[in-house]
């Protein structure tokens, strides 16, 4: 029997923190069509499932918001 050669593994990168002003930028990117999921992850380092989770929070997070303001 031969033995397989080991795959390498592929290399991470390292986790991006990004400030709650970067998030919001991203969310007002991809809201406002100035750039797609895709674009808005490129530019900010991060993955595009990150920006699917920041629209996905920041839609939450406003619509709590706006059932928690006095009515009218």
């Amino acid at each position: 029997m031969s033995n397989p050669t080991p795959r390498p593994t592929p290399q991470r990168k390292p986790r991006r923190r990004l400030a709650p002003s970067e998030k919001y930028e991203i969310f007002v990117q991809v809201l406002t069509g100035q750039a797609t999921q895709k674009e808005a992850a490129d530019r900010a380092g991060v993955d595009r499932s990150t920006v699917v989770h920041i629209c996905r929070t920041a839609k939450q997070g406003a619509l709590d918001a706006l059932a928690a303001s006095v009515p009218g």
